[in-house]
């Protein structure tokens, strides 16, 4: 069975707290959809020109490392990161309670291998927003 699991390595000061993520279904499976439900708070308000950096590893290779403006990516204009607000608020992002999904389509041909996934959140200042170190593995399947 495919584990993965997930650790907020940001500060407790950061602008934006990871308080859990869920995924359906809990075990990833190449060839299906896989979402993961973010609930977060927010500490300060989250204005246009944020933006991700995400690196995908297999190992010591870097299989991705890319900078993504995080309210592109929800609007869509960023596919393979299909990020969406579950208040369908689109804009600057308030201080309070916040729920997010990441809808993903596995594809079939991802190898039997364990990837270390890393994400981190910055404002359009460059200020830490939060940060995410995941683990999928793969290799169990």
């Amino acid at each position: 069975m495919t584990t993965w699991r997930y650790t907020d390595i940001g500060r407790d000061t950061d602008p934006l707290i990871i308080n859990s993520i869920t995924a359906t279904p809990d075990a990833p499976q190449p060839g299906s959809p896989w979402k993961l439900a973010i609930n977060a708070t927010v500490l300060e308000t989250i204005k246009e020109g944020a933006y991700l950096d995400v690196t995908v590893k297999l190992g010591l290779i870097n299989l991705l490392q890319k900078r993504y403006d995080l309210f592109e990516c929800l609007n869509g204009k960023h596919p393979e990161i299909p990020l969406t607000l579950d208040d369908k608020q689109v804009g600057p992002i308030e201080k309070g309670k916040v729920d997010m999904t990441l809808a993903l389509n596995l594809k079939r041909e991802v190898p039997p291998a364990k990837f270390k996934i890393l994400v981190g959140g910055y404002s359009a200042e460059e200020g830490d927003l939060f940060s995410i170190d995941a683990t999928v593995d793969f290799t169990t399947t």
